[in-house]
């Protein structure tokens, strides 16, 4: 069928209201307009916040997003009673300007772009390391070929650490309850930005809880995140404030190429092996590994980079290899600090 319009009527069918054009349209519209003229800052380099992107590697507008909610929460927390985090996580599904914002001046109303839901930043403390890493392999479940569809949205942008995944290995899956019924083997490595190593090889090492920057969407278990109900404290500040604030504050008003170059600055790495090959050169005798290693075959027939970070990658792998949707989307706005539990 085609809808037929009257040109006297108007383009959408609807005969123009005065009173709500007055009372609505025109005030939203100068707001939005306001939102536009406010210029908080400038860009040195282009900002990749398009979909395909922040829903599947490491993107500089991402890593900007992280940042803002680690320092707004390291800022706030102790108001709060609570302990400051040590990272920060972002779902790509959250950032929603699907375009590149080119370098230049970055308005308030582009901060509203990049990330415009009533989402507020909270803090989520004494995540155990093993949870910890069930919370990095659903951000990673969704975005290899032959995972589930679906619920790409998930994957992580991240501030405070550093990690790399393995997309051979094998997805996590998660009941309605957030609770593993199939492990994930993908998450190799977790190094905080102080050096603490909180997985290594694939497995956690035994150690000290983390105290995670998020917004209260995921904190109560949206795309998944197995929180499980773990208790959270929202510090009364939206992820579109943070990033404001942040742009103003510490940033002074300048995104530099060199804080935030394009593709990122190695924060996630995502790697391809062939596991059984892995395997049987983690168990070959010491002298055999080194001289692979000397030889440099170690990853050239044992792993396929995808070069989405800096760093060698290549001399990471062969560093590991010589040693032994849930339907929630809705949160009410938060004028102050809540506690949840």
């Amino acid at each position: 069928p085609r809808r037929v319009v009257s040109e006297s009527i108007g383009a959408d069918g609807v005969k123009p209201n005065g009173s709500l054009d007055a009372r609505v349209v025109a005030p939203v519209t100068a707001f939005v307009a306001d939102l536009a003229a406010q210029v908080i800052g400038t860009s040195e380099v282009d900002l990749d916040g398009r979909r395909s992107s922040v829903r599947s590697v490491e993107s500089n507008e991402g890593n900007l997003i992280a940042d803002s909610q680690l320092w707004q929460a390291q800022q706030l927390a102790g108001d709060f009673g609570v302990d400051a985090p040590q990272v920060a996580l972002q779902n790509g599904g959250g950032i929603r300007n699907d375009s590149i914002i080119p370098a230049g001046e970055i308005t308030e109303l582009d901060t509203f772009d990049m990330v415009p839901f009533p989402n507020f930043v909270t803090v989520v403390p004494d995540i155990p390391r093993d949870q910890f890493k069930e919370i990095l392999e659903n951000a990673v479940s969704r975005n290899v070929a032959g995972d589930i569809p679906g619920g790409t949205g998930r994957f992580a942008q991240v501030a405070g650490f550093t990690y790399v995944y393995d997309a051979a290995g094998t997805a996590q899956e998660l009941d309605d309850d957030g609770n593993v019924t199939v492990a994930g083997s993908r998450v190799q490595s977790v190094v905080l930005d102080d050096g603490t190593v909180i997985v290594s090889g694939g497995a956690v090492v035994p150690g000290p809880t983390i105290d995670i920057a998020i917004v209260d969407f995921l904190a109560r278990g949206g795309d998944e995140y197995p929180f499980r109900g773990a208790s959270f404290t929202a510090i009364g500040v939206s992820y579109q404030q943070a990033l404001s604030n942040y742009i103003q504050g510490p940033l002074s008003g300048l995104i530099s190429a060199g804080d935030y170059p394009e593709g990122g600055e190695g924060r996630i790495t995502r790697i391809n092996c062939r596991r059984n090959r892995i395997a049987e050169r983690a168990r070959a005798p010491l002298g055999v590994r080194a001289r692979r290693y000397r030889s440099g075959r170690t990853t050239s027939d044992s792993c396929s980079i995808r070069r989405e970070t800096t760093g060698d990658t290549c001399e990471l792998m062969r560093r590991m290899l010589r040693f032994d949707t849930m339907p929630l989307r809705s949160q009410d706005p938060l004028p102050g600090s809540t506690h949840f539990t």
